[in-house]
């Protein structure tokens, strides 16, 4: 079974590749950033129907291909009702021909304790997540009129259990006799290419997405409610999501001093 959300109506893009693309957002560790722009809306002629009320881009760095720089970071803390959470990440640009060729690699990931129990599964802090991404990014400049940029970005989340809660049965408690989780791996892959004519620069840029994400949820309650009353039995509903698009753009931006 293949669903989709509806149309966002804010667009997101990373680069110059959209993000949004009729689903939900995927939840990106985005922190090797030169800048973010908002763009307020609307924007449907630039950046189409998902755009209404703007859009929001994320603009990476860059690979450099004069500097071999790197860094790295780590985060800990504790959730109450939980227990321990920790985030790594780390980048590296990599110098490959000097003014000519550079690489840059960059990294993710974390773990945060669930804090919910589940009665049902008697699995403690059931709502724990999962998070590993990555990206490379690729920029070739052959001549002083041209760049090329290449990226691939991936990511993958685990999350298990939900955030809801039954006070009847207790603080920070809720019950389904099946575990239930949400699974998505999203990848991106995009090509840009500048190209300076002098009057005005040419871009083009060619971008694909390959998304599967499921949600996995109990229905004991609804069924014991409308098909076995009284009778608790395990029910578990799959929505499965398939989301595999393809863009391309070409715009001229002519020069500010012409």
């Amino acid at each position: 079974i293949t669903t989709l959300q509806d149309r966002s109506l804010t667009s997101t893009y990373l680069d110059d590749a959209p993000i949004s693309i009729q689903s939900a957002n995927p939840d990106l560790k985005v922190f090797d950033l030169e800048r973010v722009e908002i763009i307020r809306g609307p924007q449907g002629t630039l950046y189409g129907a998902g755009s209404m009320s703007g859009t929001i881009r994320l603009i990476s760095k860059k690979p450099d291909p004069n500097t071999f720089s790197g860094s790295f970071d780590t985060a800990l803390s504790n959730t109450d009702h939980g227990s321990f959470n920790y985030s790594i990440r780390g980048l590296v640009n990599l110098p490959v021909i000097e003014n000519v060729l550079g690489v840059r690699i960059a990294a993710y990931r974390g773990e945060d304790s669930g804090f919910i129990n589940n009665i049902g599964t008697h699995t403690p802090r059931a709502n724990d997540a999962e998070s590993t991404q990555g990206r490379v990014a690729a920029r070739w400049t052959p001549n002083d009129r041209t760049t090329i940029d290449a990226s691939a970005t991936f990511a993958r989340l685990t999350d298990h259990g939900n955030y809801n809660t039954y006070p009847q049965l207790g603080e920070y408690v809720y019950e389904s006799l099946l575990p239930e989780r949400f699974n998505d791996y999203f990848k991106l892959y995009n090509l840009t290419g500048d190209f300076d004519l002098g009057f005005a620069h040419l871009i083009a840029s060619v971008s694909y997405q390959d998304r599967q994400f499921t949600d996995e949820r109990s229905f004991d309650f609804f069924d014991e409610a409308l098909l076995t009353p009284g009778v608790l039995l395990p029910s578990q509903a799959f929505q499965i999501n398939s989301v595999k698009d393809a863009t391309q753009e070409l715009r001229l931006v002519s020069r500010q001093d012409h």
